[in-house]
């Protein structure tokens, strides 16, 4: 069995797993960019937390962007299969947005 650990805001979130472990590290945030043209799913979400659960969660998520929406509390969570290294020319600036990629790694886990 594989447990990921995936600090956020000094706290430790782990998830049993076991055959083939995705190891996600998120990078540091980029405020005021997002990543255009590459969404896989959009969700609302009251923190950002929740976001980098969601990615952490959708196997094929490699970024996220995270921005206000227009209900007071309320946010709005986009996953990315791809990231500003693959498409460069689609991270843009769009203030109040944050964009945030990870780096991904796997390894088998037999038991």
């Amino acid at each position: 069995m594989c447990l990921i650990d995936t600090k956020v805001n000094s706290k430790h979130y782990f998830r049993p797993f076991t055959g083939d472990c995705r190891i996600l590290r998120f990078k540091p945030a980029v405020e005021g960019f997002f990543l255009q043209g590459h969404v896989l799913k959009s969700f609302t979400v009251q923190t950002e937390i929740a976001c980098e659960i969601k990615c952490f969660v959708e196997h094929g998520c490699v970024s996220y962007n995270f921005e206000p929406s227009d209900e007071d509390g309320i946010y709005i969570c986009e996953l990315s299969q791809s990231d500003h290294k693959m498409h460069p020319r689609a991270l843009a600036r769009r203030n109040g947005s944050t964009y945030r990629a990870t780096e991904v790694d796997f390894i088998k886990i037999r038991l």
